[in-house]
C-alpha cells in the first residue's frame, strides 16, 4: 500500500525551524515558497497546514443544490 512519508517529516522538522527562528507559524508559506501561493493560497500559513485547516474544497456549481443527506447518498451508491 503506497503512502506519503513527507507529511511526517514536515511535521517533525517544521517545529524545529520555528524554534530556531527560521519560520513562524503565522507567516504565509508563500513568503518562502512562491509557487505555493497560487489559486487563492497566498495567505495560507504554516499553522494552517500543520493543523489540516488549509484545505479549500471545490464543488462543481451543479452540486450546490443536491441533497447530500445520508439517506440520499446511500441510495445513490447502489
Amino acid at each position: 500500500m503506497p503512502y506519503s512519508l513527507s507529511k511526517s517529516f514536515v511535521t517533525l522538522t517544521a517545529p524545529a525551524a520555528v524554534r530556531v527562528g527560521a519560520l513562524t507559524l503565522a507567516e504565509p508559506i508563500a513568503a518562502h515558497w512562491k509557487a505555493y501561493g497560487v489559486h487563492g493560497k497566498e495567505r495560507t500559513t504554516l499553522r494552517q497546514v500543520l493543523t489540516h485547516r488549509s484545505g479549500r474544497p471545490r464543488f462543481p456549481a451543479e452540486a450546490a443544490g443536491r441533497d447530500l443527506s445520508p439517506a440520499q447518498l446511500s441510495g445513490s451508491m447502489r
